[in-house]
């Protein structure tokens, strides 16, 4: 049996969704992602799954409320698992299950306590973007399974 190490048994267990939106302009694939100045990133959107409420939920709401984007699933893509500390130093290892959809709808609104830019990108332009490997990783078998 394996024990697990004091940082690993101390970790805070933390579970989100998010998407990797994508819509077709000119039969060129974009990809929409999000950016913050705090965290100085671009990733995709995502956040935490409320109580009671399924990671395709999570992954809609969280899309819509963070980039004004209404989307379809169109299916699952995966999940990332990584650590972090948090503000309180409080170390967190978080679970994100992803979801390709596609755009319905851009309402032009975005979550401006967490999110300071939603841009449109061609998908090869997103991952050259995109801040953490795990989310190019993902844009590349979204994309994958979009052709």
């Amino acid at each position: 049996m394996i024990k697990p190490t004091s940082d690993q048994s101390q970790a805070k267990h933390e579970h989100s969704a998010g998407g990797i939106v994508y819509k077709l302009e000119s039969s060129q694939i974009q990809i929409a992602i999000i950016y913050r100045t705090y965290h100085h990133d671009w990733t995709l959107p995502k956040g935490h799954l409320e109580k009671n409420e399924t990671e395709a939920e999570a992954a809609l709401r969280e899309v819509r409320e963070e980039s004004g984007l209404t989307c379809e699933i169109v299916s699952h893509i995966g999940h990332s698992v990584y650590r972090f500390r948090d503000k309180q130093k409080q170390l967190i290892e978080k679970r994100v299950d992803y979801f390709l959809m596609k755009l319905l709808e851009d309402h032009h609104e975005i979550q401006l306590e967490e999110v300071d830019e939603v841009r449109w990108f061609p998908f090869m332009e997103a991952i050259g973007k995109l801040t953490f490997p795990h989310d190019k990783d993902l844009v590349k078998q979204a994309v994958a399974k979009i052709r």
